[in-house]
């Protein structure tokens, strides 16, 4: 097929939204099927995809992650021949089905073989669960991982994928109340102020403050508790209790003291996007009050006072 030809009028696989919007459908609890309508931080998230490497993404809940990817590969597959791609998730089969149900009601061109969609242009969809032995000898374009977080051979299964030497790795999850997982180590070490880090990965970032369905939830109406609002709602790793700086707690120094000076001060250094440190500013005997906002790219604002 003509990765250009017009299926309906005046609607062409070439337009990744209009792709979305006219051949895919996603199952809303409410509403039952509605097409698919990107909102603006899944258009970012794909863009970004688009431009190539390795990606990494923590999902809050209902925020439409692997709809956006899942879309992404359908429309890679159309558009592209011989695309392969591999769909690694622990419900593989209902992501399969609902695919199947979006591509069938929009009669794209498609059959469905051993968990595997196939498409008249050569293009390839694999659905795999979490086994390391059942990614063996696929060779991919993408390979995108689901719910990484909460994959216990996930380090086996990432030992598996690397050799696939794949154009587009993406993996997302939602936080694990365990700590120490795959995802949190890799995701943390990418995401410190105080290291440098060398790392394949890219780190997608977003909050449910960009999705206007989600905007309007609050803790106090969530009916959740604390830890369950951080890791679904928030999408934040559990605290760690032996970080510098805990959330919703403040470090107060004596920068007199020329070991607490140094370490505000290479701190600061490790910013890469921070230039509030004057090193001609004069700060023998003041006190000193460090905020370190974790959602933003660094430390935000420095305080003083004699």
């Amino acid at each position: 097929m003509d990765n250009a030809q017009k299926i309906k009028t005046n609607v062409t696989f070439e337009d990744f939204e209009d792709f979305c919007k006219n051949y895919l459908k996603v199952n809303n609890p409410k509403k039952g099927l509605i097409p698919l309508d990107l909102y603006d931080f899944q258009k970012r998230l794909i863009k970004d995809i688009e431009t190539g490497g390795w990606w990494l993404a923590k999902k809050y809940r209902q925020g439409g992650f692997t709809n956006a990817v899942l879309a992404y590969i359908l429309w890679k597959s159309f558009t592209k021949e011989k695309t392969v791609s591999l769909v690694i998730s622990k419900n593989n089969a209902a992501k399969l089905a609902d695919v199947i149900i979006s591509l069938r009601k929009n009669l794209l061109p498609c059959s469905v073989i051993d968990n595997a969609i196939q498409f008249d242009n050569g293009s390839v969809v694999y659905f795999k669960n979490e086994n390391p032995d059942a990614t063996k000898g696929i060779k991919c374009d993408i390979i995108y991982v689901d719910e990484a977080a909460f994959m216990p051979q996930m380090s086996e299964l990432w030992k598996a994928i690397i050799p696939m030497a794949a154009e587009k790795v993406i993996i997302t999850s939602s936080p694990s109340k365990v700590k120490k997982t795959w995802f949190y180590e890799t995701y943390k070490r990418i995401d410190s102020y105080f290291t440098n880090n060398i790392s394949p990965f890219n780190i997608f970032k977003t909050s449910y403050h960009e999705h206007p369905e989600l905007l309007k939830k609050t803790f106090s109406n969530s009916r959740m508790d604390q830890e369950t609002w951080d890791l679904e709602v928030l999408a934040e790793f559990p605290q760690d209790n032996d970080s510098v700086w805990n959330r919703g707690q403040e470090f107060a120094c004596d920068i007199s003291d020329k070991q607490e000076k140094d370490f505000i001060k290479n701190a600061t250094k490790s910013c890469e996007k921070s230039t509030i440190w004057d090193a001609d500013l004069s700060i023998t005997d003041n006190d000193y009050l460090v905020g370190l906002d974790e959602a933003s790219d660094g430390i935000k604002d420095l305080f003083t006072h004699e």
